[in-house]
């Protein structure tokens, strides 16, 4: 919040309710990307045992470990793979192929956020840009005073 109370300056309250929402999106969008990233991690597992039993690997000690480890932590040994010749990079381009579907209904959402945000920075510049400094108001009350007498 620091960050953007830094940089957009707030003054009337309706600019802090606008920074309050910039805040919450940008919060939102890192928990969508996160969520993202948990999907195609989830599926690397699956993928991996997938691909082994495929190439014909199956006497390769330890495929079954791939599907058996979900429960604690997903992960895949990459000794294994490169057995088959393939690499974490070639299991993580398939799983996120296969959690596509979800991959794409996330960017979606995360893409309207992003529209959101910067029509909200652009709301508090020009809130900024139209605000009247307290040294303006002097000048102004000055200027009128002296016309006034």
């Amino acid at each position: 919040m620091s960050r953007f109370v830094a940089q957009f300056d707030p003054g009337a309250i309706n600019e802090w309710y606008v920074l309050w929402d910039l805040v919450n999106i940008n919060w939102e969008i890192a928990r969508y990307r996160r969520v993202k990233a948990t999907f195609v991690r989830l599926e690397l597992p699956g993928v991996a045992s997938r691909l082994v039993r495929e190439a014909g690997a199956g006497k390769i000690q330890g495929h079954r470990s791939f599907l058996s480890r979900i429960q604690r932590r997903p992960s895949v040994d990459e000794e294994v793979l490169a057995e088959i010749e393939l690499t974490l990079n070639d299991v993580s381009d398939v799983a996120i192929f296969r959690s596509l579907k979800s991959v794409v209904q996330i960017d979606n959402i995360i893409e309207r956020l992003e529209i959101r945000r910067d029509k909200l920075e652009r709301q508090l510049r020009t809130q900024k840009a139209f605000r009247v400094s307290p040294a303006t108001k002097n000048v102004s009350s000055y200027v009128q005073s002296e016309l006034m007498s």
